[in-house]
């Protein structure tokens, strides 16, 4: 059984990583246990890309909209987020969300779009302890 989900676990994220919708929901169907993993993980994954997404908000405003290098992200999610990441955990991350619309990076640095100016609002709003007021 365990070989089994194995299999299965590693199945799905050659959907995942493909893009193949129609395989990645029948999987989803077919194997309800899958759904609850993949949820578990996604929420961290989410979490951890909103922390990071709002500490380069947080140093794109401080660098007057400019783009930020790596280490001043890595610098802010220690210094005003009280987390310590590696280098290469907050480059992945970067990376990833790259991928998904929420920044882009150019020679100089990393920057939001407007997808990542939502979500990096959001989650300061949702742990005003951070900063004290709520983002408008």
């Amino acid at each position: 059984m365990v070989l089994k989900k194995k299999k299965i676990r590693e199945e799905f994220q050659e959907y995942f990583k493909s893009g193949n919708e129609a395989k990645i929901k029948q999987m989803l169907l077919d194997h309800l246990w899958l759904l609850e993993e993949w949820e578990d993980k996604m929420d961290t994954n989410v979490h951890e890309q909103s922390l990071i997404i709002a500490a380069l908000g947080v140093m794109n405003d401080e660098n007057g909209g400019n783009p930020v290098p790596l280490e001043d992200v890595i610098s802010c999610l220690r210094v005003d987020f009280k987390n310590k990441k590696e280098d290469s955990e907050v480059s992945n991350v970067l990376n990833a969300c790259e991928g998904l619309g929420y920044c882009e990076k150019n020679e100089k640095g990393w920057i939001l779009t407007q997808e990542g100016e939502k979500i990096c609002d959001d989650y300061l709003n949702s742990h005003e302890e951070l900063l004290g007021d709520a983002i408008e």
